[in-house]
């Protein structure tokens, strides 16, 4: 036994702190709480050709998945499935003239949650980017957002903002 017990220690020793290290990093992850994302947001963007756009995003938790709607300024809807890994958010939308995907990261902001993205339509060759905020629509030209009140094409209807 004595024998055994010279051989093991060392094994048992690196088990045990494996085990250990393994508890307080699942500790660590139960510490850090996950960002709420469902809600209302602001959306910035830059389009093909270089132009900017602006519009409203809903995010709405619909069990391990989250339907995601766009209104943009322009008129154009948009309504998507997504999916959340840790801090990433990745949809996969469609509307009446293009359907793609978009990839957010999830950050904190002083007014909430705020989703950096890059994103792509159907038959794209390059990514653009996307940011969704919760507060005032930022606008660098004088463009209306259009309420919340319904989506165009039969989408879902949504909450006036």
């Amino acid at each position: 036994m004595t024998r055994f017990w010279k051989v093991s220690r060392p094994i048992v020793a690196v088990l045990l702190t494996a085990l250990l290290l393994g508890n307080a990093s699942a500790f660590a992850a139960d510490d850090e709480e996950e960002i709420d994302i469902a809600g209302q947001y602001s959306c910035f963007g830059g389009g093909l050709g270089g132009g900017a756009y602006t519009g409203k995003v809903v995010i709405i938790k619909t069990g391990e998945t989250y339907r995601v709607q766009w209104k943009l300024a322009s008129g154009e809807a948009h309504v998507g499935v997504a999916i959340r890994e840790g801090d990433i958010l990745s949809v996969c939308y469609m509307g009446k003239q293009a359907a793609g995907v978009v990839s957010y990261k999830i950050d904190k902001d002083k007014h909430g949650p705020r989703l950096v993205g890059r994103w792509a339509s159907l038959g794209d060759k390059k990514t653009q980017s996307e940011t969704l905020t919760r507060g005032p629509v930022p606008s660098p030209a004088k463009q209306q957002t259009p309420s919340f009140t319904s989506i165009e094409a039969g989408l879902l209807e949504l909450p006036a903002s």
